[in-house]
């Protein structure tokens, strides 16, 4: 019998160090990223009228591009590009963009092209995990079904005619 007590108490013993060590050693799963081919997150992008508006209310009806941007040079040159081609995307009748600015621990999204004139301050960590970017400028463009039809991350003199390219011309 001690025998048997002395092999219960080094079998718990031993479960208790694997799962210690174990537990150590685990991984957080990394969120799922915005990229090609997947649903886009759903996130607050203003309000008006008292409603509460977010990307999933322009699914079926309006692509989305979201630019996320800081003040960074990178981000303020893909801005003034952006801004010089205004006209074409707000030309776009099914199409529109919000601008997400990182400002030091919030995001400042502003309509930039298209006619709804939202516009909404939050914190940056409220953003969801799914749209976390290491690099700025950083900018996604989703389909009128809510998937993410292509993202660009980090800044590239073509940015703005993959925009165009993306959205057919």
């Amino acid at each position: 019998m001690k025998k048997f007590i002395v092999f219960i108490a080094l079998l718990c013993a031993g479960t208790a160090l694997f799962l210690y060590f174990y537990s150590g050693m685990k991984q957080d799963v990394p969120a799922e990223k915005a990229r090609a081919g997947k649903t886009a997150a759903d996130m607050t992008l203003g309000m008006k009228d008292s409603a509460v508006y977010g990307i999933k209310n322009f699914f079926g009806r309006s692509v989305v591009i979201l630019a996320f941007t800081d003040n960074s040079s990178a981000s303020r040159t893909f801005m003034e590009q952006a801004e010089k081609n205004k006209k074409y995307f707000t030309r776009k009748k099914d199409l529109v963009w919000f601008n997400i600015k990182k400002d030091g621990t919030h995001a400042l999204i502003e309509e930039f092209a298209g006619n709804t004139g939202l516009r909404y301050r939050a914190l940056y960590s409220s953003l969801p995990e799914f749209y976390s970017f290491t690099e700025l400028p950083s900018v996604v463009i989703i389909d009128k079904y809510g998937i993410i039809k292509n993202s660009y991350t980090g800044y590239s003199p073509t940015i703005i005619t993959d925009i165009k390219n993306a959205l057919g011309g």
